[in-house]
């Protein structure tokens, strides 16, 4: 649920997951505000619970700057607290094009060695040319490195690709529905679907 205003917009948010016999609940508030010339942020607080599969706090601050004709630089830092904390710092470049947009975001965990390290990649259509209806696809890798219980460095790599389809049926109220595939080669895969109600005043 999002409410807008004469300058940016704050949404709260409900979020459940079911994992492995696991369902957790947890709420957000996300907000979007105008900084300097082409420039805004997206500042989020999610609280979940005391021990699970979401983090029991998070937030993020991201900084987004306009630069040339359709292009746009933002760096970003991200909290997780679960038993412990982890930081994730950003950098990523986007480009308009007509109704479509494409970015590449790159992440660093500080970790042991070089740490943790992802690539994603995102190609939205602007179907209807306004902000609320778009189809998406992103594609992702990464690389993990971290201490087994023996103290040992242990070096994972992964992979994932999602599909998105986000439409508003009327002013007011809209969804997104989600699915996706990652895995590693450790042996794990994954599938995902999500799903999301939206309503505005």
């Amino acid at each position: 649920m999002r409410r807008y205003f004469r300058r940016g917009s704050l949404g709260l948010e409900l979020l459940r997951a079911d994992h492995f016999n696991t369902s957790d609940t947890a709420w957000a508030l996300d907000g979007y505000v105008p900084l300097w010339s082409r420039a805004y942020a997206n500042l989020r607080y999610q609280r979940g619970p005391s021990s699970g599969v979401l983090p029991r706090q998070s937030w993020r601050a991201e900084v987004f700057q306009g630069v040339g004709s359709g292009w746009e630089l933002s760096a970003s830092v991200d909290h997780l607290r679960f038993s412990d904390n982890t930081e994730f710092y950003g950098v990523g470049v986007g480009r308009y094009v007509g109704n479509w947009y494409g970015r590449y975001k790159l992440q660093h965990v500080p970790g042991v060695g070089s740490g943790s390290w992802s690539h994603r990649l995102l190609l939205r259509n602007y179907y209807k040319g306004d902000a609320d209806n778009y189809l998406e696809v992103s594609v992702s890798s990464g690389r993990s490195t971290d201490l087994d219980r023996f103290g040992t460095v242990v070096r994972d790599s992964n992979a994932a690709i999602g599909v998105a389809w986000r439409h508003q049926v009327t002013p007011n109220w809209g969804f997104k529905l989600g699915a996706g595939y990652a895995d590693d080669n450790a042996g794990f895969d994954e599938q995902r679907l999500s799903g999301s109600i939206y309503t505005r005043w």
